[in-house]
């Protein structure tokens, strides 16, 4: 029984040393939290409480912003506009002239596939007809019938 005893507690000097830094530790932060009510007092002072809420409230108004003004709801509907206008799918679109962000764009092409197209377009110095264009890409038939819609085989553009 002693030698399993002096077994778990033969430690090194930086084991012992170490052991002996965090109990210090734990000391420490025993003796600052049972006084720390000696050193922060409690603000008990009613009107120091409210001119720290009025304080507050004052900075809450200050931050929100002002929706009285028209110009204001006008100038954000018109930046509205401009984003669902620059984001919106185009009805119709040249493959041979547009970029891979173009046709991600329209419904049913992936990134993936907006690659393929455009280099496959480049190796064919652009598409003749849609039969090479499905050969780009991995789609079904009918995705392609619907995605093809959107597309013309308009001139090449390099």
């Amino acid at each position: 029984m002693k030698k399993a005893f002096v077994s778990y507690t033969n430690f090194t000097r930086k084991e012992r040393a170490g052991l002996v830094a965090i109990s210090g530790i734990i000391v420490i932060l025993l003796v600052v939290y049972t006084t720390m009510d000696l050193w922060v007092k409690p603000n008990s002072d009613e009107a120091a409480n409210a001119r720290i809420n009025e304080a507050w409230q004052k900075y809450r108004r200050a931050q929100e912003p002002t929706t009285n003004s028209g110009q204001q709801q006008f100038k954000k509907a018109a930046a509205q506009a401009a984003i669902n206008e620059r984001n919106a799918p185009p009805d119709t679109l040249n493959v041979n002239a547009a970029d891979s962000i173009m046709l991600v764009k329209i419904k049913g092409i992936s990134p993936g596939n907006a690659g393929k197209i455009v280099a496959r377009r480049k190796l064919l110095n652009g598409f003749r007809t849609y039969d090479e264009l499905r050969r780009s890409m991995i789609t079904s038939d009918p995705d392609f019938e619907l995605i093809k819609k959107h597309l013309l085989l308009g001139p090449y553009k390099k």
